[in-house]
């Protein structure tokens, strides 16, 4: 009985590449979508909640020890960065190597570069592993710059955050989920895209939304804030010429409401960096949503080029967004410091 048992159970194969706790919480998760049924179900369960356990425990260790160092918080944003783009270089090239581009296309869309093997295997663990350090990177966000956003669109704030964690979602699922193999060779014959493509690309929908939304509110937070300082800076300056009421006290003429509204808790290069990104995305989604293959189910190599062109300007964009934070979680750490110098500083004198 036990022999046979451990037969069904090894029948089951999951349709990805198990590598952590994290892809095994995934994995399981979408073998019961797919494949699962009666005991095979119920196998796939406690495989999810023995992963689950164990990805709560390791999530909580690493937060801590990042925590613990501003070296890895300034860190995690640039390394997710840089790990999005070393795993699309990869595959990109690992696909022209073995022939899998489609002929005629020089830029395919992303999600084509990681239908066959060996790209498949390295689209699998690099956009995980991604996805990984993108959700940690935004754990890391709402410890630091959630709470400085003050009482600024308290529901603003709380789409950047659900966001940030959507995105990071979408990283893992579709990295996990690829596009079925021979796609091309399936829709060159006329048939319909299987289940598997269907999951991946809505999954790959979660990281395009969810980095929109956290992108363009982290935008109308920036652009809402400047105004409103812009406007409190053109009152102080009529009332320091004597063409607006006297002010009191210590001569601030910023109320409570108005001085936690009126500053942005980033940087000028990373806003900067920001509103670069933001616009390209802008630019480039939609041509690389409406012109995917998977979507219009042509083979157009002039579409192909440009959806691929353009979807490798969004992620990049999204990518670099996100890689910012680096620069905020530098000059935090480089604050606290100074506030910490000026504290001992005081103490002596």
């Amino acid at each position: 009985m036990a022999m046979a048992g451990t037969k069904k159970s090894s029948s089951l194969q999951l349709p990805v590449v198990s590598l952590t706790p994290v892809s095994r919480l995934i994995s399981a998760t979408l073998s019961l979508f797919l494949k699962g049924t009666g005991k095979q179900c119920a196998l796939v369960k406690i495989a999810l909640f023995e992963s689950l356990a164990k990805t709560v425990v390791e999530a909580k260790r690493i937060m801590v020890v990042v925590r613990q160092s501003s070296t890895l918080q300034i860190l995690l944003p640039v390394v997710a960065c840089l790990s999005g783009i070393h795993t699309i270089v990869m595959v990109y090239i690992l696909t022209k190597k073995s022939g899998h581009l489609p002929m005629g296309a020089v830029t395919p869309p992303i999600s084509l570069l990681g239908c066959n093997p060996p790209e498949h295997a390295a689209y699998q663990i690099g956009f995980t592993l991604t996805g990984i350090l993108w959700f940690a990177a935004i754990e890391q966000w709402r410890h630091t710059f959630y709470t400085q956003l003050g009482e600024f669109g308290p529901w603003t704030r709380f789409a950047m955050l659900v966001a940030g964690y959507v995105a990071a979602v979408g990283v893992v699922g579709q990295g996990i989920v690829t596009l079925e193999e021979n796609l091309l060779e399936n829709l060159n014959e006329g048939l319909a895209l299987s289940r598997q493509s269907i999951l991946h690309q809505q999954l790959a929908g979660l990281f395009f939304l969810g980095s929109a939304v956290h992108c363009y509110a982290t935008t109308y937070y920036i652009l809402a804030t400047t105004w409103a300082g812009f406007q409190v800076s053109s009152k102080s300056k009529t009332i320091s010429k004597g063409k607006g009421p006297a002010t009191k006290g210590n001569g601030n003429s910023k109320s409570p409401m108005e001085s936690a509204t009126t500053s942005c808790c980033y940087g000028k290069l990373s806003i900067r960096l920001k509103l670069f990104c933001v616009v390209t995305s802008l630019l480039a989604w939609p041509i690389a949503e409406g012109l995917h293959p998977a979507r219009t189910t042509s083979l157009d190599k002039r579409n192909l080029n440009i959806a691929g062109l353009a979807q490798y300007i969004a992620v990049i964009s999204y990518v670099f967004f996100f890689g910012s934070y680096t620069l905020d979680f530098a000059s935090t750490t480089i604050s606290k410091e100074e506030s910490n110098d000026q504290e001992k500083s005081t103490k002596q004198a």
